[in-house]
């Protein structure tokens, strides 16, 4: 996904998918287990990023203009300890 930005593509990981119907489409021998897919393609939005310590879900306002809320790095990650 980090090379993909590097040529401008945009991309989503996607875990919410029918794993043994794309096994089937892709054909992919029994021994393959999917697990995730990777979409990329060109993004045909710039969505705006903002800190959130509460909700984190996707809204836009009256222009269209699509908002993303993201708990900054500082909240979700722990060095040798849990915080709450």
């Amino acid at each position: 996904m980090l090379a993909a930005e590097s040529f401008s593509l945009s991309s989503c990981w996607l875990g919410a998918i029918d794993k043994k119907e794309l096994s089937k489409i892709f054909k992919l021998p029994s021994s393959i287990k999917l697990d995730s897919l990777i979409g990329l393609g060109y993004g045909s939005e710039s969505p705006r990023m903002l800190d959130s310590d509460k909700d984190i879900k996707y809204w836009r306002d009256k222009k269209g203009q699509l908002f993303v809320p993201k708990r900054s790095f500082e909240k979700v990650a722990h060095f040798n300890r849990y915080l709450k």
